[in-house]
């Protein structure tokens, strides 16, 4: 071979290695940041098909030299998903990151970096902080929904919440609102959970702030369905896949808890433990003895200023439809009185899977006035529900179109406050409130 053939079949060769091999692995979701610790963070991503993946990161400032993490290896099992740890990183540190795919390192569509908790304890004063808080999420599909309908849409208001600039958002239930035909198939729900994370609007949201998820009854099965129900085989590893939250107290559960700042967070589930049906011999349940159980003792060894309790749907409306905890009675009862016996302060409660949003201020016996945030719909359709009275609703609080909640923890270590807002698609407020800390407690 001559010269010139020899240096064109050299050139052939570098520019061919220069892309990716066709039909290798990309990037199909993600990355998004999952549960930070003070000296962990965990960032969740999902290839179109099966690959190594890894993240390689480094302070934002300085000159540290960059780690990486370990290798995970995704299949079609768990829908090409991968939690990668990052577990030499420093409270209070912002980190830049990027994503290898087969040692391939991907340049990054959007922002993609995250910050530590700080360690403040007996340091200094507790940070201000701002939590987003997202309702129902209704990814729209021609293919599935009713025509002349409009189930999902308003996408832009997840840039809204960008710019917010909260710390962390947590997803209170119906984070992807599956359909009868996503539920009849593992595959089906995990592209749902994939055309959930697909929007473009996303990607800065997801990329730079920790997400946490409580598990509501749209992402389970069908509305009536109890934890006996066959879907609950494929959706309860979906959830586990899809999301990148601290691991459950229990095994085939998803009730957790961390640490923000001064607030401990308690996400619920509202569906492993609900036995309510038609056929059950036993007393209806909903969080179960074993949630209750752990819910009592982790609320009464809690050091944090304000216990946040969040669950897919209302937890304090005391108007007994169907789907809310009060429609349980004995159960809704014994979970009162056991908040009422624990006389821990700075309760607050969170819940989702409502079409419409409201503000709850639970006034009872025994203990100060509990304060729930109900959120309605994120960017699914809006529902109107006349038939549920609730009389503990404050006034002006009523919110008929989809929004999200921003809760802000702020004000020096005697005299803190939590200011809730309510935002719309447009990122104009509809309404506040805010609770000094010192009407949280007895």
């Amino acid at each position: 071979m001559s010269a010139p053939h020899i240096f064109k079949a050299f050139i052939f060769i570098v520019s061919l290695s220069a892309f990716p091999a066709m039909g290798a692995a990309d990037l199909s979701s993600g990355p998004m940041v999952g549960h930070l610790a003070h000296r962990e963070a965990n960032i969740w991503v999902q290839t179109s098909a099966a690959a190594e993946v890894a993240m390689r990161y480094r302070p934002s400032e300085g000159s540290a030299p960059a780690r990486e993490t370990a290798p995970v290896k995704t299949s079609n099992e768990n829908g090409f998903t991968a939690v990668l740890v990052a577990d030499q990183v420093d409270p209070g540190t912002t980190y830049r990151y990027t994503i290898l795919i087969d040692g391939r390192e991907l340049t990054p569509n959007g922002p993609q970096q995250f910050t530590t908790p700080s360690a403040f304890w007996e340091r200094a004063q507790p940070p201000a902080f701002r939590v987003a808080l997202g309702g129902a999420h209704h990814t729209a599909n021609r293919n599935l929904d009713p025509p002349y309908r409009e189930l999902g849409g308003g996408y832009s208001i997840f840039e809204r919440i960008a710019e917010a600039a909260p710390d962390l958002m947590i997803w209170a239930g119906d984070g992807v609102t599956l359909r009868r035909a996503d539920l009849s198939s593992r595959s089906g729900i995990q592209r749902r959970y994939t055309e959930s994370r697909a929007h473009a609007e996303l990607r800065t949201l997801l990329g730079s702030i920790p997400h946490y998820a409580a598990w509501g009854r749209r992402d389970f099965g069908p509305p009536r369905a109890d934890h006996r129900h066959g879907s609950r085989s494929w959706t309860s590893p979906a959830f586990a896949d899809f999301w990148a939250n601290p691991p459950s107290v229990t095994p085939h559960s998803h009730f957790t808890q961390f640490v923000w700042g001064d607030a401990e967070f308690f996400i619920l589930d509202v569906n492993s433990f609900r036995d309510g049906s038609a056929a059950s011999v036993r007393t209806p349940a909903f969080l179960g003895e074993a949630q209750l159980n752990w819910l009592r003792s982790s609320l009464h060894a809690s050091e944090a200023t304000f216990k946040i309790i969040v669950a897919g749907t209302s937890l304090l409306n005391p108007a007994r439809v169907a789907g809310d905890y009060s429609s349980v009675r004995e159960e809704h009862d014994r979970f009162v009185q056991m908040l009422r016996e624990v006389k821990v302060p700075g309760l607050f409660f969170v819940g989702g899977g409502k079409g419409y949003g409201e503000f709850t201020r639970f006034v009872h016996s025994g203990s100060y006035d509990f304060h729930e945030l109900t959120l309605g719909p994120l960017t699914a359709t809006a529902e109107a529900r006349g038939d549920e009275i609730n009389f503990f609703r404050q006034p002006g609080t009523y919110t008929e179109v989809k929004h999200f909640g921003l809760l802000e923890f702020d004000g020096p270590e005697d005299a803190r406050r939590l200011t809730i807002r309510v935002m719309d698609v447009d990122g104009e407020e509809l309404w506040n409130r805010t609770l000094e800390y010192s009407q949280m407690q007895n």
